[in-house]
């Protein structure tokens, strides 16, 4: 077995040489939701200007040309969280076949991470082929996620006035009204917008320790243009008072070679603007852009913290329905 440095975001042999790997481990944990598939790999394999992203694949020696047997993508931030390295790791063999993967692939990452000065390593992984991430869940647990699905084509069909009614102001929150972009945040709303992103801090993080993010307005453009650069689109929904405060904000992803499923990427409220209902609202409107932008989407999912008990009521309103837990686990490097 040799581990080998590959470059999904920058060559198409490479994205096209893992694609299968990931389309594996999405069908064992999401069953028939849609793959995202290879603008999806391309994009989270990108390395930017906040974050360098490293991925080295597991190749079998004894195959016949290129057989790849696992991956793992290992992400450094560069302005915060600078102990912390986080990781991805895929393998397809089954048994112990696929345990020896998912441990080479672990000890390399770590050895990466130190290598670059990182002193902890984060990993995740669904509850899907325990045995085969069984090296990934010797670590410390410090994360659980829930993912949560809605079926879009049922939505549209039965409750899209619902989600309209859902989405215009109410008693609580009339005195904000919603503005929606795609990628690049109007001037006007900037400033604003990036201190609405701030209040992600205090959402549960368990015993994952980190350190908020260095949010600026530049930080935000050149996020904007990598999203542009990729041709991803990321649709922004902020409440907006009438002096300019955004409240609270929600967003959704789209990829256009892979338009079965959309991603909600974050929603949040800003402490002193909560008990107003905009969580519901925001998502109501971000919902109801989906059914009018892309009718061919059948589903949406979104991941939250299991204790992040708010949240999860507000996506179990709205339709979203369990599906499955990832867990974070940390190693040292």
């Amino acid at each position: 077995m040799r581990i080998l440095p590959l470059d999904p975001a920058g060559n198409e042999a490479d994205c096209a040489l893992m694609l299968p790997c990931l389309e594996q481990n999405l069908h064992e944990s999401y069953g028939d939701y849609p793959v995202l598939g290879s603008q999806h790999l391309r994009f989270w394999c990108s390395s930017s200007h906040d974050r360098d992203s490293v991925t080295f694949g597991a190749l079998d020696d004894g195959a016949a040309g290129d057989r790849l047997s696992g991956y793992v993508t290992v992400n450094l931030s560069k302005l915060e969280n600078l102990d912390l390295a986080e990781a991805l790791i895929m393998a397809t063999p089954d048994g112990e076949a696929g345990a020896e993967v998912v441990r080479l692939l672990l000890d390399h990452a770590r050895r990466y991470a130190g290598e670059q000065g990182r002193r902890r390593l984060s990993t995740g992984q669904p509850e899907s082929a325990a045995a085969r991430y069984a090296a990934v869940r010797a670590g410390r647990p410090t994360f659980t996620s829930m993912r949560v699905t809605l079926d879009l084509r049922e939505a549209a069909r039965e409750r899209s006035e619902q989600f309209a009614a859902w989405a215009a102001p109410s008693i609580k929150n009339e005195r904000y009204r919603l503005v929606r972009w795609v990628n690049r945040c109007p001037d006007e709303f900037a400033e604003a917008y990036v201190r609405a992103l701030a209040s992600m801090d205090d959402a549960p993080t368990e015993d994952k320790v980190l350190e908020p993010l260095m949010l600026e307005v530049d930080r935000l453009r050149s996020d904007e243009q990598l999203l542009s650069s990729h041709d991803v689109r990321e649709h922004v929904v902020v409440a907006v008072t009438a002096d300019g405060v955004i409240g609270g904000f929600t967003s959704f992803a789209a990829y256009p070679e892979h338009l079965g499923a959309m991603e909600t990427w974050g929603t949040g409220v800003i402490a002193e603007h909560r008990g107003r209902g905009l969580g519901l609202r925001l998502k109501a409107d971000a919902i109801s852009w989906m059914f009018g932008q892309y009718p061919q989407a059948g589903w949406v999912h979104t991941f939250n913290n299991h204790g992040n008990a708010h949240m999860l009521a507000v996506n179990e309103k709205l339709g979203f329905r369990p599906t499955n837990r990832e867990q974070s686990f940390e190693f040292d490097c």
